[in-house]
């Protein structure tokens, strides 16, 4: 899995490029100490799966906007 920040140079040649660029992000688990509870693996995975479906949701209308 890669960070959001690791993108912006993807982003920015294809930028210069002409290209329209669309960033998207989501949250899986609050960093460690901001949180009640411990972080955990499988609550991240958990989290993952439940966002994977509402951004597949999320493309899929955008797509058909383009």
């Amino acid at each position: 899995m890669r960070l959001v920040c690791q993108r912006f140079p993807e982003a920015i040649v294809a930028r210069h490029c002409g290209l329209k660029v669309c960033a998207i992000s989501t949250i899986t688990n609050l960093a460690a100490g901001l949180s009640a509870t411990n972080l955990s693996h499988d609550e991240t995975l958990e989290q993952g799966q439940l966002a994977a479906k509402r951004l597949t949701t999320l493309l899929k209308d955008l797509l058909a906007d383009a």
